[in-house]
């Protein structure tokens, strides 16, 4: 199975937490999405491809749009940039499938509110994915709430960060779910 099958693995989820509905085991009335970096790509997928089955969904640091991932990494990232291509493609030549993977190009799909958090030093998923997100949740009018902190990276790694961070997802978690 290919690595970096990415609709595939967000059909992996979806089919993940179908299983736990059927078996008792989550409460369909409460389930919301939650991921960072690719994680955060999942839960704007699920918010995205799968109305109805989530309340709410959370992505911190996520990455939305894979075309402009490859163009905005930098020089020094050439060797993830190359390997990237080799596993899913040029977007160059293959504009249509990275149309496919973008949860973006599925916003007006998305009918649940949505927590957004994004460190503005992040140079593995650069803030403008998160921003060009918010953006297009307000062009569609999809409820949504925004966290960007200042002089965060990637991961928001940095206990002071997390102290401000989660204490929002969890009072965004208990309004929505």
């Amino acid at each position: 199975r290919d690595a970096y099958a990415f609709r595939k693995m967000h059909d992996d989820v979806t089919d993940g937490v179908r299983m736990l509905i059927k078996y008792g085991v989550a409460d369909p009335q409460r389930i919301a999405i939650v991921g960072a970096s690719f994680g955060g790509y999942l839960a704007v997928c699920g918010a995205a491809f799968e109305p109805g089955l989530y309340r709410c969904a959370v992505t911190v640091a996520g990455v939305f749009d894979w075309q402009r991932l490859i163009r905005d990494w930098r020089d020094d990232a050439s060797y993830s940039v190359a390997l990237l291509k080799r596993r899913i493609g040029d977007p160059k030549s293959q504009s249509a499938k990275f149309a496919s993977l973008s949860p973006l190009n599925a916003v007006g799909d998305i009918r649940i509110p949505v927590f957004v958090a994004h460190g503005d030093e992040d140079t593995v998923a650069d803030i403008g994915q998160s921003r060009s997100l918010v953006k297009a949740l307000a062009a569609n009018r999809v409820p949504h709430e925004t966290l960007f902190l200042k002089e965060v990276g990637h991961g928001i790694a940095r206990v002071e960060n997390r102290v401000e961070l989660y204490p929002r997802i969890e009072a965004f978690l208990k309004r929505n779910l």
